[in-house]
């Protein structure tokens, strides 16, 4: 599964001598600290601190202070905080002070004041770019969310509710309903929430006529053939989508991928798609492979640990030379062996756009299939194209020269730029 961590990038993009972070201290600690902070801090966390009024204030008039100087906290995160949770969140979210804001609560009941507080801050915070919440996702909560998606401010990018429990019908309706009234978001995260195959069908289904969606993370859940169909449609309806990721799922029932190659014939602009771990075989893979060589659009597929195997392997390579647009494939974890290889190291010979394989595993034809991604690296397909500029090939012959090399590897720059000289009638027997 992707790494949890990688949901707080933002914040570990942050200096940590930038980050005032305060844990497990009385009220008056945290005040004190609060209403010390420096105007160089860009990033704050709370930690088990249970709020009051005094603890409110102090972060109150932290949060002025950077609201006065124009400089936003890149980001505020409040973890396993007690005490009047409402009050925080208020005047977290009523300053535009903030321009990411976490919200983890795994024990406090967030009630309706605090969801009501989030729901506005939504709509009146001009620099909040980024939400995310982790905890038990209510129809009470999701309605006050919802009001806040229909009308939210447009700086409102990226919603997140990683590792939250989204299970319950009238949840699923309410935040469907706001999500198909939005117009803003970007980013859409439901990573490790469980959602059975027709809740997540019913969120997915809410966005097939949002404008501007980029990124759909269903990482971790439970979808099967209902989730396919409702991708399908909006993949055929949306095209702003860059990135799917459906990867990880629980459910005994397999994805649709039939639906999904249909679907993607039509969308021209979705550039990465993530199937790792669905439990696909060497029939889905031929599907795939099919689907690559009718569609230039797609750039990135992940089909790591499924259940392909040499078979499926050959299949895909035998349309290498089809596949116009694909520049990574990630295959690694399935039970193929050196025979699907050997056949994927034959395939990449006439395939020169494909740059990154993740194998993990070595195999006795490894130095191969890494000396002809190298060579697409370098650039080529220029090869292949009519009427390429002299003056391009001195800059080739540079990035060839600055490739780097596996330890052992028998190939040279200087076997790379004969190579590339001489064209790719040396790249296959025959």
């Amino acid at each position: 599964m992707v790494d949890s961590a990688a949901r707080f990038s933002a914040m570990a993009r942050i200096p940590s001598d930038h980050i005032l972070s305060i844990s497990l201290r009385d009220s008056n600690e945290v005040a004190v600290r609060l209403n010390e902070a420096k105007a160089n801090h860009e990033g704050l966390i709370l930690r088990r601190v249970v709020f009051d009024s005094s603890t409110c204030n102090a972060l109150w008039k932290a949060l002025k202070f950077r609201q006065d100087l124009n400089k936003p906290w890149k980001k505020v995160e409040l973890r396993n905080v007690n005490g009047d949770v409402a009050a925080a969140l208020s005047v977290c979210t009523s300053l535009d002070a903030i321009e990411e804001f976490q919200l983890v609560v795994n024990n406090t009941e967030i009630g309706f004041g605090g969801w009501f507080a989030l729901s506005v801050g939504m709509q009146v915070n001009c620099n909040l770019s980024c939400l995310r919440i982790t905890t038990v996702l209510n129809a009470a909560g999701m309605s006050s969310l919802a009001n806040g998606l229909k009308k939210s401010c447009s700086s409102l990018r990226t919603l997140d509710f990683s590792w939250s429990t989204l299970d319950e019908d009238d949840a699923v309706l309410e935040l469907a309903m706001g999500l198909s009234a939005n117009k803003t978001l970007h980013e859409l995260h439901f990573m490790g929430c469980s959602l059975r195959d027709a809740r997540a069908a019913q969120l997915v289904e809410s966005l097939c006529n949002h404008p501007c969606l980029r990124v759909l993370d269903l990482n971790g859940n439970k979808a099967a053939s209902c989730t396919s169909r409702a991708l399908g449609l909006l993949l055929k309806s949306n095209q702003s989508l860059k990135k799917v990721d459906i990867s990880f799922q629980t459910n005994n029932e397999r994805m649709n991928i039939s639906l999904l190659a249909e679907s993607l014939r039509q969308n021209t602009s979705l550039k990465t798609l993530d199937l790792s771990n669905c439990q696909l075989d060497d029939f889905d893979t031929e599907i795939l492979g099919h689907l690559l060589c009718e569609t230039n659009s797609l750039e990135e597929l992940f089909i790591a640990r499924n259940k392909i195997s040499d078979e499926g392997i050959r299949s895909l390579a035998g349309m290498l030379a089809e596949m116009k647009g694909l520049k990574r494939l990630s295959i690694w974890g399935n039970p193929f062996g050196d025979e699907g290889a050997k056949a994927l190291s034959l395939g990449l010979e006439r395939n020169v756009e494909l740059e990154e394989v993740d194998l993990v595993r070595t195999f006795p034809c490894t130095e191969m299939i890494t000396h002809y991604l190298q060579l697409n690296k370098a650039g080529r397909r220029l090869m292949h194209a009519p009427g390429v500029p002299l003056g391009l090939w001195p800059l080739i012959l540079e990035r060839v020269g600055k490739l780097s090399y596996p330890n052992g590897s028998k190939f040279t720059a200087r076997d790379l730029q004969f190579y590339m000289l001489r064209g790719p009638a040396l790249l296959h027997n025959g």
